[in-house]
């Protein structure tokens, strides 16, 4: 791991410094720095809003795919969501992933392979909606070729996910005997059990109740973003209109695609340039927006973790303090 690491991630930092300075002389900076100072900081910060309701309505979807038996409490699972949200939006995705999946397997009641059942589930909701903003984008207007060519292999991606998780759910029980026979192999014997309670953990895909809740969640997320795109929008005194905001939600949702460049920055501003190009606005606007609207992303995306980890550091400290004090 650690030798992958030792080239991934210059190789994930360059390719992002490369598409910074690729916006960067297509466009007059100058003129750049004139847009962004004259966005609307009110729309702006309701952007930011919008992008903050993401954090719980993250933490209530894991909610609803927690395994039967499983006692984590709102609180407790918004505070592993926006610790992970840090690492997702200061590191690679992958990282990012492999936090929560460390956090939530850390919790007595779960455990790390019910967590990687949880993750799994995570990751069919939001390929679904994502493939189904992209199916909309497309309906509305062609897409170019490569969001056409980003959409083929994202929902390709997110068919064989969903097979996966979907047979493995719904035959857990020919697994679980399965496992419980006697192996030859001592591979076959370590691996059995944890496949057969992996399977066992995705009992929220055999209750379409407690799925279909889950992908509510994943919903509500887009429109969050999707209304947070609109607002930056107005900001810079566009027509917003909800086409647009819906095919630059396509492009960012293709940018997240790309799992090792930290906190998609490049990919994600590249993304949005491109689209607000593709609808005719000019290429300084288009950048301005790229920037204001990650920006929006970014703040709660990494301030909310930090607010977390501090009011619990002031707290410890004046238990600590009270501590002290006693005689």
């Amino acid at each position: 791991m650690t030798r992958w690491r030792g080239w991934l991630e210059p190789a994930a930092w360059l390719l992002a410094t490369g598409l910074l300075v690729f916006l960067a002389t297509r466009v007059d900076l100058a003129r750049v720095w004139l847009t962004f100072q004259s966005a609307h900081w009110g729309w702006s910060t309701l952007a930011v809003a919008c992008f903050i309701g993401i954090q719980p309505l993250g933490s209530l979807q894991w909610r609803a795919l927690l395994p039967v038996g499983a006692t984590l409490g709102f609180r407790r699972l918004f505070r592993i969501w926006t610790l992970t949200s840090i690492a997702n939006n200061t590191t690679t995705s992958l990282v990012g992933h492999l936090t929560g999946l460390a956090m939530l397997g850390a919790e007595p009641s779960l455990g790390r392979v019910p967590a990687l059942s949880v993750l799994a589930l995570d990751q069919v909701a939001v390929g679904l909606t994502k493939v189904a903003v992209l199916a909309v984008a497309a309906w509305i207007a062609p897409l170019p070729d490569w969001m056409f060519r980003g959409t083929s292999v994202l929902a390709t991606t997110v068919l064989v996910l969903v097979v996966v998780v979907t047979a493995a759910s719904w035959h857990y029980a020919r697994i679980g005997a399965w496992a419980s026979a006697p192996h030859e192999g001592r591979l076959t014997r370590r691996i059995a059990p944890v496949v057969a309670a992996w399977t066992a953990g995705l009992d929220a895909l055999r209750s379409p109740g407690r799925f279909a809740t889950a992908l509510g969640f994943a919903v509500a997320i887009r429109l969050a973003e999707l209304a947070a795109i609109v607002c930056v929008q107005f900001a810079f005194g566009l027509e917003a209109s909800l086409t647009n905001g819906v095919l630059v939600l396509a492009a960012t949702s293709l940018a997240s695609f790309v799992m090792f460049v930290p906190a998609n920055i490049g990919t994600y501003e590249a993304a949005t340039f491109a689209a607000y190009r593709l609808i005719g606005i000019p290429a300084e606007t288009a950048l301005g927006l790229a920037l204001v609207q990650h920006a929006c992303q970014l703040l709660p995306a990494v301030g909310v973790g930090y607010g977390v980890l501090t009011v619990e550091r002031l707290r410890g400290t004046r238990v600590d303090a009270a501590e002290t004090q006693r005689p």
